[in-house]
């Protein structure tokens, strides 16, 4: 594809999760539907999609250059490092704020409410506990490499 139209799929991507992810608060305020659960995991999906689209938009049409110097990589390598080291915290910290979130409504006696909330606070820890086991079986393949 070319690169104006992975951009137009990246907005509306982004458009269209940010209209679900307002349907669903909307609908959580307001009590409107009982099937959160659905709301839930087309935001997911409309979220995973504009990321997909975003980082195949920004390496469309660049050259890949033969000789980079060594200098280059390690300083991208490390760049790499900080970002899913930013990335695993962000996964905690939104996690244990929407599980604490949890923790009041269900002391109010918001049960629907409290329910989307502990499902959307254990899918942030799950993809965190992801992320470390990733990079700790990654640190393993580069220790036997080596």
């Amino acid at each position: 594809m070319s690169k104006p139209k992975e951009g137009m799929l990246t907005i509306l991507f982004a458009i269209l999760s940010v209209i679900q992810l307002l349907e669903l608060i909307y609908d959580v305020a307001n009590r409107k539907s009982v099937n959160y659960i659905q709301d839930v995991i087309w935001l997911i999906l409309g979220i995973c999609l504009t990321v997909g689209y975003f980082y195949s938009t920004k390496y469309i049409g660049i050259a890949k250059i033969e000789e980079d110097d060594e200098r280059d990589k390690i300083i991208q390598t490390k760049t790499n490092n900080q970002a899913f080291n930013i990335l695993q915290w962000v996964l905690f910290v939104l996690g244990a704020v929407t599980i604490i979130i949890d923790v009041n409504l269900g002391q109010m006696g918001l049960d629907s409410r409290a329910m989307v909330i502990i499902v959307v606070g254990v899918v942030l820890i799950f993809l965190w506990a992801f992320s470390w086991i990733l990079q700790l079986i990654l640190m393993i393949i580069n220790y036997f490499c080596n």
